[in-house]
């Protein structure tokens, strides 16, 4: 059916009514046995629309747009494949399935448009003005199109070309000032509103319009020129005469010489005539009654369709949100990813900073080398000269030669300190120079050590150890000793310690409010193109549309802030700080959407939402 209107005459504000965009103020329609008013997430399972504007997707070729359409209705594996392969084949699009769907041409991308809103096997079909804008040749196609898709459907196309109307319509309704002015075919609407025939003669040099007239007159009484220019005198001739029509034609034939009359013609009233008639000034009951009073020529027909099981819808639409959010977030990889990399890379300099400014602190190896010198002594007692003993004794003495002097007694390492008189001297002396010193004995080994020298007694140890392993495993045994310097933090903290928290702070509102407006670009855009009115009028859940939304960007929103809290951990305790960053994330989304969907272009609305998070986020 074509729903024919003047500019503003409310078709595109009917269609937004019978989809559910808009909520009547007044009455109610039903759509495939389903209510508008009471059922209508039921009503919308089985309709599509094709807007005034051909609405696509950035990056996402022909053949995927079919596709994604396809599974948006229900369709599933070998189905989609062959709804896209039959429409591409219609389109003579085969060639070109895989070019972004933005590069094609005009009339292309109208027939395409009018494709992803016939996919999927919809049983009615809303056409806004499919053919506005198009030259000659693309009307013609997209005309073909919609014939051949037409069996099996109910089709409103809404439109203000009369020839459109004409070749598409099985039933015209015309509306003006939002009213129904009047409906059926083309012709009983000639019928009903008595229009008339346009007879045309052509006159010759010598042709006498007043016996003509005369001759007309006296088949179709009260006849009078309609128009007289040029060579062409016209005649209006009303319906009701048409019984006259055939003496009328056969006594200007006959007289043609008589009254120089070259040739004759007549046409039908057109539709435009029609349109005219009705829908360019308001009309009285008659109009509406000749409306209403064209139940003949309606035919009405609730077809029992078998409508899938609405869990599998749920999760068809799910799948089909998923793919278009990973192809979306596919197609702007990159932007992701730098803002991924942001805090990856400030973890790095912190990393290296930190490094540099702490390397006094790594591991200092203890090792009798850092004393080799021959002032350095060490003492070596063994009081049981058996076999093990022995072997670890020569063991230890190899490994302290090495860098110092060994003296080897059989006294007490006491004793041998300071002998005699020269006690006090001695053990100056000792004191100044030993650095360790082993009593080895069959149960027990005794060690000495030197407070002067800091390090003696791991060094001491140490010795013993690797004296004791290379006696018992091998030459090849060793033993490492490390000191880990205790990290003894200052007493009154630096100004650049104090600003660290400060600093990152800051850091953190800034980055959180760019990464949360980045979020508004997908929403803000499909509400600028139209694109998301198109997958609620096909059937789209709006629930579903904005959790899939909410919970693939809390993903992202997760991975993001993941690398911020691996980036601040210095600062802050990590698992609180993951907590409280996931908090704003599940707060600041919503609030994100909500904004998003007060601009329709997706620059002004990163920049604007985020100097509003930024100035709320400092606040707060």
């Amino acid at each position: 059916m074509v729903l024919l209107g003047h500019n503003g005459a409310g078709k595109t504000t009917t269609i937004q009514m019978l989809t559910g965009t808009i909520t009547p103020s007044s009455g109610t329609a039903v759509i495939n046995g389903y209510d508008i008013q009471t059922e209508r997430p039921q009503a919308r399972q089985s309709l599509s629309i094709c807007p005034q504007r051909s609405v696509f997707f950035n990056g996402l070729s022909a053949a995927s747009h079919l596709r994604l359409y396809s599974r948006l209705r229900g369709l599933k594996g070998a189905a989609v494949k062959q709804e896209v392969n039959s429409y591409l084949r219609k389109l003579s699009l085969t060639e070109k399935a895989k070019t972004p769907a933005r590069l094609l041409s005009g009339g292309t991308q109208r027939r395409l448009a009018l494709a992803c809103a016939l996919c999927g096997n919809v049983k009615v079909l809303f056409c806004d003005e499919p053919s506005s804008g198009l030259d000659p040749y693309s009307r013609l196609e997209l005309w073909k199109l919609l014939l051949d898709e037409k069996q099996g459907r109910t089709i409103l196309l809404t439109t203000h070309q009369m020839d459109e109307g004409e070749v598409l319509a099985d039933r015209i309704a015309i509306i003006s000032d939002g009213r129904l002015r009047c409906l059926g075919t083309l012709a009983f609407l000639k019928k009903q509103n008595d229009t008339s025939y346009l007879l045309t003669c052509e006159k010759g040099p010598n042709c006498n319009v007043s016996r003509l007239t005369q001759l007309i007159a006296a088949h179709v009484p009260y006849t009078r020129p309609h128009s007289n220019i040029g060579s062409d005198v016209s005649y209006r001739l009303p319906h009701r005469f048409l019984g006259s029509f055939g003496p009328l034609f056969k006594d200007l034939e006959q007289q043609k010489e008589q009254l120089d009359v070259v040739g004759f013609g007549l046409s039908s009233t057109s539709l435009a005539e029609i349109f005219m008639s009705h829908g360019a000034e308001d009309l009285g009951s008659g109009g509406r009654t000749s409306g209403g009073g064209s139940s003949d020529e309606q035919s009405q027909s609730q077809e029992q369709s078998r409508h899938p099981n609405r869990c599998l819808r749920y999760l068809s639409q799910w799948e089909a949100m998923l793919l278009k959010k990973f192809l979306y977030t596919y197609d702007r990889k990159w932007m992701f990813l730098v803002i991924l990399l942001v805090p990856i890379v400030l973890y790095i300099v912190t990393l290296l900073r930190r490094s540099s400014d702490s390397s006094w602190l790594a591991r200092l190896p203890l090792t009798i080398a850092d004393y080799k010198s021959e002032d350095v002594k060490v003492i070596l007692q063994l009081k049981s000269d058996t076999r093990p003993l022995r072997d670890i004794a020569n063991a230890y003495q190899e490994l302290a030669q090495q860098y110092c002097t060994v003296e080897r007694t059989s006294q007490n390492v006491e004793d041998y300190i300071g002998p005699g008189q020269e006690t006090l001297e001695r053990i100056y002396a000792m004191k100044n120079s030993l650095i360790a010193a082993a009593t080895i004995d069959q149960e027990t080994v005794v060690l000495s050590r030197n407070d002067l020298f800091v390090h003696s007694a791991p060094i001491s140890l140490n010795l013993v150890f690797n004296a004791m392993a290379k006696a018992m495993v091998g030459p090849e045994a060793s033993i490492e000793v490390t000191n880990a310097p205790y990290d003894m933090p200052t007493e009154e903290p630096s100004f650049e310690e104090m600003a660290k928290p400060v600093v990152a702070g800051g850091f953190i509102i800034i980055y959180l409010c760019i990464v949360l407006a980045l979020f508004a670009i997908l929403v803000s855009q499909e509400k600028g193109t139209q694109i998301r009115m198109q997958q609620q009028v096909s059937g789209v859940d709006m629930t579903t549309y904005w959790l899939s939304h909410f919970i693939t960007d809390l993903a992202v929103y997760f991975v993001i802030v993941m690398a911020l809290t691996l980036a601040v951990r210095e600062v802050c305790k990590p698992g609180e700080m993951l907590l409280i960053l996931m908090i704003i994330g599940v707060a600041g989304l919503p609030f994100t959407y909500m904004l998003a969907c007060l601009f329709g272009d997706s620059g002004s609305a990163v920049m604007i939402i985020t100097n509003i998070n930024i100035v709320f986020g400092s606040i707060l």
